[in-house]
């Protein structure tokens, strides 16, 4: 069996690349486009990593939709057409609808434990203040984007997968529901934090207005916005994880 996981960040995406690996007992390939991305960001590394994920079977594969946003180069790499979409029993879009949510937790992560991303299952959270990085309302927004243009060159060139679209807060759900799951089986090595972050940034009414003013840019931008490098779809063009 395959499985394609493609996700914007935090937005449960290692959860369910772990409930999905463990049940099936796949190979759990993740992230290894997003190391390269942030190790070259050149990308000389893709056609060989999509070869792999083209070729290898009974894999769990966790792709995220910023990893084909080339920032140095302010373009967006066609490389996830490269990707052999029908050779996946199951495809897995997640995402989380508020998106202000996902910038707020983006925002602490980084900032706190850029080397760990998700809190493993039974440790304590010790409430911390932090300030929001706007850079990082345009990183997600981006991803936003580019997850409609994704999404829909995925499913329009697929005849042979299973396609399944959960959201943050019933991913659960669905997987029970898809995958028969069991209640046991949704538990992992990580837990989310379950964290009000608005009381914990310490800018969060300044980004809130900030936010809603680039979401409407970003997410109306057009294929001839995206193709324009010195559009505002480019700016503030600082990369992140």
């Amino acid at each position: 069996m395959k499985i394609l996981i493609v996700y914007i960040p935090r937005s449960k995406s290692t959860m369910t690349h772990e409930i999905l690996a463990n049940k099936f007992q796949l190979q759990p390939l993740k992230e290894i486009l997003t190391l390269s991305r942030r190790k070259n960001q050149h990308y000389n590394e893709y056609p060989e990593l999509i070869k792999l994920v083209n070729e290898t079977d009974n894999i769990c594969v966790k792709i995220c939709i910023n990893d084909f946003i080339d920032l140095k180069s302010c373009v967006v790499k066609d490389e996830y057409k490269s990707i052999d979409y029908n050779k996946f029993d199951h495809i897995v879009f997640v995402k989380r609808d508020n998106i202000i949510d996902t910038v707020l937790s983006y925002g602490y992560q980084d900032q706190h434990d850029p080397s760990k991303w998700h809190r493993r299952r039974g440790t304590d959270i010790v409430p911390t203040k932090f300030v929001i990085d706007i850079n990082r309302v345009y990183y997600i927004l981006r991803a936003y984007r580019l997850y409609q243009s994704i999404e829909e060159y995925i499913c329009s060139h697929n005849t042979h997968s299973k396609i399944h679209h959960y959201e943050f807060n019933s991913i659960e759900q669905g997987l029970k529901k898809d995958f028969d799951i069991a209640d046991h089986e949704l538990i992992t090595s990580t837990d989310s934090n379950n964290i009000d972050y608005s009381s914990w940034a310490t800018n969060y009414q300044d980004t809130v207005t900030q936010f809603n003013q680039i979401k409407k840019q970003i997410l109306s931008a057009t294929d001839a916005d995206i193709a324009d490098k010195n559009s505002f779809f480019w700016k503030n063009q600082v990369d992140y994880i």
